[in-house]
């Protein structure tokens, strides 16, 4: 059984999601809520997301080993803590989400997983520097035709352009500082990632 928290301050109303099912866990939970009582799930190693209530946009998405963590028939509470936007919050600690285990003791972080779809992933792009202040870097491993959207954690919309060459650049010293989605999508397929604008 899994009680869900958002703790994330600077985070906006979000779904969490079963990847792999796929499933909606929690449908909009906002900052300080808690889920509507307990879920029940098979213990079983899951991959969930965490979106925007609306779906447009991934956050981030995460390893939720409940198995191999051995957690049969055990009743845990996951966290969403820290902050989307560390600069912006003095520099408090990122955006995780964290397992408090039935036995007490250290909160467990839960991984992140690089978030990409399809054969289009994230090994075949590089982009940097991350954070970055003025020009970010995109470079793909072909030269083809891309969109590119980025998405500040609303689902907003806030540039898109398309890239031709293998080596690209994007313009981002106009946006607010802040923790932003990076979606390329060609002929191969779809992938995001998360920057970080300072």
């Amino acid at each position: 059984d899994i009680l869900v928290h958002h703790g994330a301050s600077d985070a906006p109303t979000v779904d969490v999601n079963e990847v792999t099912g796929p499933a909606i866990l929690v449908d909009d939970i906002s900052y300080p809520q808690f889920s509507t009582g307990y879920l029940e799930l098979p213990t079983a190693d899951y991959t969930i997301n965490v979106s925007t209530a609306d779906g447009s946009t991934v956050v981030a998405e995460y390893a939720a080993p409940l198995n191999t963590l051995g957690l049969n028939d055990a009743a845990i509470t996951v966290i969403a803590s820290g902050f989307l936007d560390p600069a912006a919050n003095s520099n408090g600690p990122a955006f995780g989400l964290w397992v408090a285990l039935p036995t007490g003791g250290a909160l467990v972080e839960l991984p992140m997983n690089p978030l990409s779809v399809n054969e289009f992933g994230i090994s075949d792009i590089k982009v940097f520097p991350n954070p970055v202040k003025n020009v970010l870097n995109v470079a793909l491993n072909d030269v083809i035709k891309t969109k590119v959207n980025l998405y500040d954690l609303s689902g907003r919309l806030v540039t898109t352009t398309t890239f031709i060459n293998q080596t690209n650049t994007l313009d981002v010293s106009k946006l607010k500082s802040g923790i932003y989605v990076l979606e390329l999508a060609n002929d191969k397929g779809k992938t995001t990632t998360k920057i970080s604008i300072k």
